[in-house]
């Protein structure tokens, strides 16, 4: 039997993997004659999102206290100094007023750009354009993250061997990732970084299969895609004899893990 059928690797799963940002609640305090200086500012409280991408936030929270209990908080503008990976961002503070522990709390939130690196970075607080007052360590995130792009192999004829097709697959993460291949039997193995199904035919070719052992991948298990990198990940179909015509789909499901 001849006849051309219509298959599209359609549904693409992406795991993407998300871990937390770790704390790093440290503080520094720099003590004049009038004012200790106590630094605070939290980690990040949203990811940088490569994603969409979207930007991430980071507070801010310095505790500025009178040592000599004769009121001399300066005023002036308080600001936190950071470099993010794309250049030296300064965010003004909202300063409270001096309250009855003679203390000013100065407070306030900034972006994190998407795709930031993750890592510690340092925050440098300041009055006014002073000299540095202390500093303080936030922490960025890892975000592991894929897209992949659908795979066709367009139309085909029964009994074809070797037919290519390819997934597009793109790092949208701030760390590199690999897809590990659990036995030397190449890839679709369980727990494998890399694995697909059979394909299923509708419409016209309701109830066939095309059996996921009619496909391959030559994906190397040592390829590693860089932050904002892709990688072809190509495959090969044999399409069975004795086939209804038709459309077929099925999907294929990649598991990063980090290089």
């Amino acid at each position: 039997m001849k006849g051309i059928l219509a298959i599209l690797m359609v549904g693409i799963m992406v795991l993407a993997m998300i871990t937390p940002a770790m704390s790093t609640d440290t503080s520094a305090t720099v003590t004049d004659a009038t004012s200790t200086y106590d630094c605070t500012a939290t980690d990040i409280t949203t990811q940088p999102d490569p994603v969409t991408p979207a930007d991430g936030t980071v507070s801010y929270n310095l505790v500025v206290s009178d040592d000599n209990g004769d009121d001399t908080i300066p005023a002036g503008t308080w600001k936190a100094e950071v470099n993010f990976g794309a250049g030296l961002q300064t965010t003004t503070l909202t300063a409270d007023a001096v309250n009855g522990d003679l203390q000013r709390t100065c407070t306030g939130t900034d972006s994190v750009p998407a795709n930031t690196a993750s890592g510690n970075y340092v925050v440098t607080f300041r009055l006014d354009a002073g000299s540095s007052i202390c500093t303080k360590t936030v922490n960025v995130g890892e975000v592991m993250s894929i897209s992949v792009m659908d795979m066709s192999f367009g139309a085909v004829n029964p009994g074809e061997l070797d037919k290519p097709g390819k997934h597009v697959v793109t790092n949208t993460g701030n760390v590199k990732v690999k897809f590990v291949d659990t036995t030397p039997l190449g890839y679709d193995t369980t727990g494998d970084g890399i694995t697909w199904e059979n394909m299923a035919g509708s419409g016209t070719a309701a109830g066939e299969t095309i059996a996921d052992s009619q496909l391959t991948t030559n994906w190397a298990a040592a390829t590693e895609i860089a932050v904002g990198g892709n990688a072809d990940a190509n495959f090969e179909l044999d399409v069975p004899t004795g086939l209804k015509a038709g459309p077929y789909g099925g999907s294929t499901t990649f598991t990063p893990t980090k290089a």
